[in-house]
């Protein structure tokens, strides 16, 4: 799956433009059929490295789409509530009723692989958290929920250009609301 990912996949900002409103016509086209017969709600995972432009994705989605059928739930760590549920529990109670969309962003992949990669589960843990993912998407499919999955993925060169302007533009953003200059 990330091979393709590495693919060389760049677009001038001069065709991007031209192409724009075409774009924005056909997912708005697309969307409104959904709103007016319901025939499955819609979620859009949105996940991937910190600074790979997911933000910018949402809310370009946002602008082009029709927003009052749209709503973006944003998970970090489990509140204490969710974590006397099952893990996949406060993902499901923010589902959309048919017609609508649901932004996901930090999807349910988001906990599993970071456990992962930083050794806070073994190997068996790990397979069966994508089990249980996948009996939850299917769940889901079955219920006619239409899940797009978005990934987002920089160059490591990119990535940390991109992480450190952010974090040059955090720490600007303190000192202003604390007085310094």
């Amino acid at each position: 799956m990330f091979e393709s990912a590495r693919l060389p996949q760049k677009m001038t900002k001069k065709i991007f433009k031209k192409m724009e409103p075409e774009l924005r016509e056909a997912l708005l086209s697309a969307q409104l059929p959904v709103i007016e017969n319901k025939p499955y709600s819609t979620l859009i995972l949105v996940d991937g490295l910190d600074g790979a432009g997911k933000g910018e994705a949402v809310a370009r989605l946002y602008g082009w789409m029709d927003a009052r059928h749209l709503v973006c739930n944003a998970y970090g760590e489990p509140t204490d509530e969710a974590r006397l549920r099952p893990p996949l529990w406060r993902y499901w109670r923010d589902l959309p009723a048919k017609g609508e969309t649901a932004i996901v962003f930090g999807s349910w992949y988001q906990s599993v692989l970071r456990d992962w990669i930083y050794k806070k589960i073994d190997e068996d843990a790990f397979e069966k958290a994508l089990v249980r993912i996948r009996r939850f998407e299917e769940m889901l499919s079955n219920e006619d929920v239409l899940i797009l999955k978005f990934w987002f993925l920089l160059p490591k060169d990119v990535q940390e250009q991109r992480l450190k302007k952010i974090e040059k533009k955090t720490r600007r953003g303190m000192c202003l609301r604390i007085g310094r200059h």
